[in-house]
């Protein structure tokens, strides 16, 4: 279907397509006269998201996470949002309308503070504090929280325009382009209401959204707390421990206490040893003096005086070697009495070894020839270094003894000390560890507490004029709307139309040649009588330019029965006998009895084919059969059974007339009708079909 086709469609169904969107803008004009008048108004909050100082900003990072700001901005308004939100608006609001004495414009309108009134039962007008918002919303809440079957719960959950969730979720919030602006609109039809309404909410969202960041850090805060004073608990319990063994072991320090024994240990070691060598080199010097001497005074030395004075010196070098190493570390150590004495002690006992071995031994020279008192000497003077090495190394391997004592007790101190040093380490780094938790944790709390100090920027106004209403875009839209569905549908069964309509389809669906057509003749016009008759003309001169024996007999069929068969029939008489043919109807019963010489087209109106099917003697009598076919109908499938049985009797294919063509279906056969167009319809109809230079004539 080309544009000018679907055009001469619509213009067809002209009247259906103003009719029915007038129909339809009327009833939304009666629909609307009744419509409330609205109001409007709007606040702005800066949430400082995306450009608010906050403590993380002095480290000098300002880039910015488009992520997080998102996230940030989506959980701020789905606060705004929130059922919570919402909800204590809403009873924040009713508190404060029920408790007014009076209606006042900027709370609430007159006509809707008495329908309130009206409609609150009297259990919650007794919860209500004349003048007093606050406890009147408190004893709300705790009536709404009883049970779930109350008034406020049904009021919450209906449909008030003005106290409902379903009421205060409708309004708008969107974020002002990529700034730190929350754009909050509210509509509705009391100017009184729409105004606190909104102020109310940026008192209560304000509120809560601190709340909801502090909580945030609070938690975080409290844990760390908790943990910080467990840690310190087992932290000032390994310290505790850590001094009662201290003081239970005698350690000051140990490991200065136990190098500055090492080290003792080393030196007395090395005393040792050298002291052993010099026990073992004096007595080695004496016995070989002593092997210098004859026999007699060797056995005189060994006498009990001799030994005697000899273990008393060994004595005495005991008693000053012990009071020399335990006041090893004074610088008084030569000074003192006990030295002095010890000293005084041994010498008085070397003077008595040597006159003893002086006054009993013979002074005469040794094997040797060496002189005997020098030898004397000589031996004594080893034998007192001898007996004061034997004092010491004695006195050395105790101290030694000690040593090894000191060590095995130091051994289990030390590896005690160790393991409660490292569980302190531990209990420190968790401490410090918690501790800097803590003051990040807190940090965040200040950081968030800065962050969350938002602020209403453009407070609501107070609406004084209502919003234009909507009511000539509603009339529009429902005629238009109308109108494009009528066409829609229109357009939409025009192509699911499966009548005949053309003579093209027409030849297409039922596969025969089209003689001619005749209009639907529904209008009175004169130009379609004249066509009609032209049409009615052109079938004629064929029926008369057809071959066959002289008179031509026609006849005229249908597959069923109110196709125009007699209509066409007689325009077809008429006609040929103004044409100066002698043409008439006749019955096929008088077939074969009609010879008059005076005619010359017999045309016979046979029945319907698909009730009635033709003898096959008419058949043969017949040159010339037409099928009249309505235009308006579909070709079925038993009207080609029909047909197909009737061209099974006789080798003569009808031609079809298609009766009750519209315009597009004779424009499609003729061209362009001889109807008056204008101008404009005519450029149109150019420029519609691409057709700009063409011309109707010569």
């Amino acid at each position: 279907m080309d544009i000018a086709t679907l055009i001469k469609v619509l213009l067809r169904h002209l009247k259906v397509i103003v009719a029915i969107p007038l129909i339809v803008a009327l009833l939304a004009i009666f629909a609307t006269l009744n419509e409330k008048k609205e109001y409007t108004s709007s606040l702005s909050i800066f949430t400082g998201i995306t450009s608010g100082f906050s403590i993380g900003s002095l480290d000098g990072n300002s880039r910015i996470d488009m992520f997080n700001t998102n996230n940030q901005f989506d959980n701020f308004i789905n606060i705004l949002k929130s059922k919570e939100t919402n909800e204590e608006v809403a009873l924040r609001l009713l508190a404060q309308n029920l408790s007014l004495k009076a209606p006042h414009p900027i709370f609430i309108s007159k006509e809707n503070y008495h329908n309130l009134k009206q409609s609150i039962p009297a259990e919650i007008q007794d919860l209500v504090v004349d003048g007093d918002t606050n406890q009147t919303y408190e004893r709300f809440v705790a009536f709404k929280n009883r049970n779930s079957d109350n008034f406020l719960v049904y009021l919450l959950a209906s449909d008030d325009p003005h106290y409902s969730l379903n009421a205060i979720s409708q309004m708008g919030i969107k974020r002002v382009g990529n700034s730190d602006l929350v754009n909050v609109t509210y509509v509705n039809n009391d100017p009184g209401i729409t105004y606190q309404t909104l102020k109310i909410l940026s008192e209560v969202f304000i509120k809560n959204y601190k709340q909801i960041r502090q909580m945030q850090t609070d938690a975080v805060v409290k844990y760390f707390e908790r943990e910080l004073a467990k840690v310190s608990v087992r932290l000032r319990d390994a310290e505790d421990r850590l001094l009662a063994y201290y003081k239970n072991n005698s350690v000051i320090n140990y490991n200065e206490q136990t190098r500055y024994i090492a080290e003792q240990k080393e030196y007395f070691e090395t005393d040792y040893v050298r002291e052993k060598m010099n026990f073992a080199s004096t007595r080695a010097s004496a016995f070989a003096l002593e092997n210098k001497m004859n026999a007699r005074d060797r056995i005189f030395l060994k006498n009990d005086s001799i030994v005697r004075l000899r273990n008393e010196l060994y004595a005495i070098n005991l008693k000053q070697t012990e009071n020399r190493l335990n006041m090893r570390d004074s610088v008084n150590v030569g000074k003192s009495w006990r030295t002095r004495l010890y000293q005084k002690q041994i010498d008085s006992l070397v003077g008595k070894l040597n006159e003893s071995i002086v006054g009993s031994m013979r002074l005469q020279s040794s094997v040797e020839g060496i002189a005997a008192d020098k030898i004397l000497n000589q031996w004594l003077d080893y034998v007192v270094s001898n007996e004061a090495s034997r004092a010491k190394i004695e006195v050395m391997d105790n101290r030694l003894k000690n040593f090894r004592d000191i060590y095995a007790s130091l051994a289990p101190v030390g590896a005690t000390i160790k393991r409660i040093e490292r569980e302190i380490d531990i209990n420190e780094q968790q401490y410090l560890s918690v501790l800097h938790g803590l003051n990040m944790a807190k940090l965040k709390m200040q950081d968030v507490e800065m962050s969350s100090t938002i602020k209403v920027l453009d407070k609501p106004l107070f609406p004084l004029t209502s919003r234009p209403s909507n009511r000539k875009m509603i009339v529009a839209a429902a005629f238009i709307g109308s109108m494009l569905l009528v066409i829609a549908i229109i357009i939409a069964l025009e192509f699911l139309d499966k009548s005949i309509r053309t003579a093209e389809r027409a030849s297409k669906l039922i596969e025969l040649k089209v003689m001619g057509v005749y209009p639907h003749m529904y209008k009175r016009k004169i130009w379609l009588e004249d066509v009609a008759a032209h049409l009615v003309r052109i079938m004629a001169r064929d029926v008369a330019n057809h071959k066959h024996e002289v008179p031509i007999r026609v006849g005229v069929i249908s597959t069923i029965d109110g196709e125009g068969r007699t209509t066409i029939s007689n325009k077809l008489i008429e006609t040929l006998n103004q044409m100066g043919y002698k043409a008439k109807m006749d019955d096929v019963k008088n077939m074969r009895s009609s010879r008059e010489a005076d005619t010359d087209i017999f045309i016979y109106d046979l029945p319907s084919i698909l009730l009635s099917p033709v003898s096959s003697e008419i058949v043969k009598s017949i040159g010339l059969f037409i099928l009249v076919v309505r235009a308006n109908r579909e070709w079925r499938p038993s009207d080609a059974r029909a047909l197909l049985v009737f061209n099974e009797g006789t080798s003569k294919r009808p031609v079809i007339v298609l009766n009750g063509v519209e315009e597009d279906g004779l424009e499609h056969y003729l061209g362009d009708l001889p109807k008056k167009r204008s101008r404009l319809r005519i450029w149109a109809k150019r420029i519609l079909t691409l057709n700009f230079f063409g011309k109707e004539r010569f």
